[in-house]
């Protein structure tokens, strides 16, 4: 991170010089809260996918089942669950299921590949 804010983006109209956003918070965080973020909340009651045929925001949450790896249960898990509790006093999925690291035949992490 030290050696990025050493190197300067200027504006498209080269007026100004751009600089890297100092606080950055988690992205698995920031995943966990997806369902709310993105479809909408305070109170939305009619939420409409047509692409996935949903009509409603009641269709499309609790999610069935999620997936993720054990390193996950403390960030996005959590800020899912988190957030679905605090926001409408349920859980945000009916079924998680976590697994461990995963590797390949010579002892390599499958997710760094």
């Amino acid at each position: 991170r030290p050696w990025i804010d050493e190197i300067k983006i200027y504006s498209a109209d080269r007026t100004k010089v751009l600089s890297r956003v100092p606080e950055v918070g988690d992205a698995w965080l920031d995943a966990g809260i997806v369902p709310f973020a993105t479809r909408g909340y305070n109170g939305a009651k009619d939420i409409r996918i047509p692409e996935l045929g949903i009509d409603n925001k009641s269709e499309w949450q609790p999610a069935d089942f999620i997936s993720e790896m054990r390193e996950q249960v403390r960030l996005w898990f959590f800020s899912m669950l988190f957030m679905s509790v605090a926001l409408e006093d349920r859980a945000p999925y009916k079924t998680a299921m976590v697994y461990e690291t995963m590797l390949d035949e010579n002892g390599e992490r499958i997710s760094k590949t």
